[in-house]
Parts: structure tokens; C-alpha cells; sequence
């Protein structure tokens, strides 16, 4: 369901919460017409919400449609007003780049990379093994210290590459058990 539709100009507006200067938060078409006087031209269209408080937004189409193409929504299949406001509410819900490491994440890791350089190379790595014994089989699973964890986060996060993983080997800071596990999910 659309967050938004296009209001009809006709139908009442309620707010969720009161007008400073009226203390009101259900207005009347006219109402709300003469506090947003644009609407009134009649190539106007004002998005507002799709839902019972629907004078939670009250934005121009147009201006908005140019807006989110200008952030990157894709509108290249809408023909309708409605498919427009979809790909927008969609836009809203699954923004691009959502997952991409912040500048703060970024930092962090840069950081958490050059004190592990400035470290002295190990002679001898930790080895964590946890032991699972079935009826037919014994079986050694890797489980993944804290520093390992860190490493696997950095990595799959794409702030750290390959060469940095093997480094943490050689640092001490994981082991080739651990090193296997991240490279190879």
C-alpha cells in the first residue's frame, strides 16, 4: 500500500498534532486550501499521507517526484500518479546504499587496521577448537575469537580486503582456521 496519495482537494485534512495559531488538527477542504494557498491553483497536486492522519505531509507532486529522481529513485516504469507515489514509498522503505558502511564504520576499521600493522609480527597464533563428536564422525568446527569476529565484520562489511585478513594471520590476531573461515564465509 502507498504511504501517500494525491489529495482530491475535497476531503478533510487531519494533522497529528494541533495548529500553533488554531489549536485545530481537522481541517476542512477550504481550510486547508487557504493555509496552503499553492494548492489552489488547478494543476496542483498535493501528495499527503495515505492513512487516517493524513495531513502528515503536504508536498507538490512534481516537486517531489524531481526531488527523489534527483536521490536516485528509479521512476523509469511509472505512467500512472500512483506508480510514481509507490516508487517513492518504496524509495523510502529500501533506500540505495542502506547497508554501505558508514564514514564512522569506515574510520573505525581504518583505524582498527593500522594499530594491527603497527603491531610485531606473531611467532605462534592463538587456536580456538571446539570439539563435536556424533555416533560416526569427529569433527572440528572453527569457532571465531573476538578479534576474528572483528576481522569477518570488516570484511564483509567491504572495509577490509584479502591482504589486510592475511596480515591478521601474520600479526597473530587470528588464526589460518579462522583466516579460512572468514575468506570463505
Amino acid at each position: 500500500m502507498n504511504k501517500y496519495k494525491l489529495w482530491d482537494k475535497k476531503s478533510d485534512i487531519y494533522t497529528p498534532g494541533r495548529d500553533k495559531d488554531t489549536g485545530k488538527n481537522h481541517f476542512t477542504a477550504e481550510e486547508w486550501l487557504e493555509r496552503y494557498a499553492w494548492a489552489q491553483n488547478p494543476d496542483a497536486k498535493m501528495i499527503i499521507s495515505n492513512s487516517v492522519i493524513n495531513g502528515s505531509v503536504a508536498m507538490e507532486f512534481n516537486a517531489t517526484v524531481e526531488h527523489y529522481k534527483r536521490i536516485g529513485c528509479d521512476f523509469s516504469q511509472c505512467q500512472s500518479d500512483d506508480d510514481y507515489l509507490q516508487a517513492i514509498s518504496d524509495f523510502e522503505d529500501n533506500p540505495p546504499f542502506a547497508n554501505e558502511p558508514t564514514n564512522e564504520e569506515r574510520i573505525a576499521a581504518a583505524l582498527e587496521a593500522q594499530v594491527m600493522m603497527a603491531l610485531p609480527a606473531s611467532e605462534a597464533t592463538p587456536q580456538v577448537m571446539a570439539m563435536t563428536m556424533t555416533s560416526e564422525t569427529i569433527s572440528a568446527e572453527t569457532e571465531l575469537s573476538s578479534a576474528a569476529i572483528r576481522v569477518q565484520k570488516n570484511y564483509t562489511r567491504g572495509l577490509w580486503t584479502k591482504s589486510l585478513v592475511d596480515i591478521a594471520v601474520q600479526k597473530g590476531d587470528i588464526t589460518l582456521a579462522e583466516r579460512d573461515k572468514i575468506l570463505n564465509g
